[in-house]
């Protein structure tokens, strides 16, 4: 059974170069995230700046790798930074 992918082409054509463009920007947010994240937890600060930059970071790799459970991080992410705010 093939894994899901969210490439439609084996991995090659401009829609797998834009995810991976993203990827890319997602764990480059990630990382600031994360870093700002655990400088701010040692001062006494929230968990979720670490945390959701840890969850970025997870994303935008599995999405360079083309696998959809990139995207379901992300949107998992994103739910819980919605409830967060809430």
């Amino acid at each position: 059974m093939a894994r899901p992918s969210l490439a439609t082409s084996g991995g090659g054509g401009i829609g797998a170069i834009l995810v991976r463009i993203l990827s890319v920007v997602f764990v480059l947010i990630g990382a600031t995230l994360t870093i700002g994240g655990a400088w701010l937890l040692t001062l006494g600060g929230s968990f979720y700046y670490l945390l959701a930059g840890l969850g970025l970071i997870a994303s935008g790799v599995m999405m360079f790798r083309l696998r959809l459970v990139g995207a379901w991080i992300y949107v998992g992410v994103f739910v819980l930074t919605v409830l967060w705010a809430l």
